[in-house]
């Protein structure tokens, strides 16, 4: 029902849950009823068996780097394969958090790999030195691009794996400032990877913040 609720006008919604409540056997041959009757958007046929009635679902590895004279994004894709691993070709959302504000990204037609560069519209701030300063040593949670972090897929449009890295900094940057429950979750296994001190400073942090999510405390224990 999720897949389908932004595929969907709000009319054949209200009908598909208010079948749903005069009925204790809704079933998808129900509501392909209803939605072959109201809505022409959506390929009910092709819908099923992709994903109620084949197994597997699509799973990505992403990575990027910031370029920094051109002010794009490098992101690069790849659909690994394997057993329960299928193709996908539904459009992907790249959602990326700048300084100033968050912009979607919609990647379309994209291949097994796939790179392609985001435009970044926020300007990198520079960051006063306290005089002295050793420049040459960088703390490992810096972060010198106007990019505070990057998710892909953030509204679970479809059933997916997503393994996204992304340098340290950013993945703190997420993880301390997103209020979105799984945004935190997808920081805390990115961040469970690295060995860097910073990264195990912020896990332990997490544990120890009651404000946290209980399941997402949980889970920062388990990795």
């Amino acid at each position: 029902i999720y897949m389908l609720e932004k595929k969907l006008s709000y009319d054949v919604l209200r009908k598909i849950i208010k079948e749903s409540t005069s009925t204790r056997n809704l079933s998808f041959k129900i509501i392909s009823k209803i939605i072959k009757k109201t809505s022409s958007k959506v390929e009910v046929k092709s819908f099923k068996k992709k994903w109620i009635e084949n197994i597997g679902f699509p799973s990505f590895a992403c990575g990027f780097t910031f370029n920094k004279k051109r002010q794009h994004i490098e992101f690069a894709l790849q659909q690994l394969t394997g057993p329960g691993i299928v193709k996908s070709t539904e459009p992907l959302i790249i959602k990326v958090k700048e300084f100033d504000g968050s912009i979607d990204h919609i990647l379309e037609n994209y291949e097994e790999q796939h790179s392609f560069d985001i435009q970044c519209y926020s300007r990198r701030r520079q960051t006063r030195r306290p005089k002295g300063a050793d420049t040459k040593e960088e703390p490992e949670n810096k972060n010198d691009t106007p990019i505070q972090w990057l998710r892909v897929d953030p509204e679970l449009d479809s059933i997916r794996k997503v393994e996204l890295y992304q340098p340290v900094a950013l993945s703190i940057n997420q993880l301390q400032n997103d209020k979105d429950v799984l945004s935190q979750r997808e920081a805390i296994y990115g961040l469970s990877y690295s060995k860097s001190p910073a990264a195990l400073t912020a896990l332990i942090a997490v544990m120890a913040n009651r404000k946290i999510y209980y399941k997402n405390r949980i889970f920062t224990m388990k990795c």
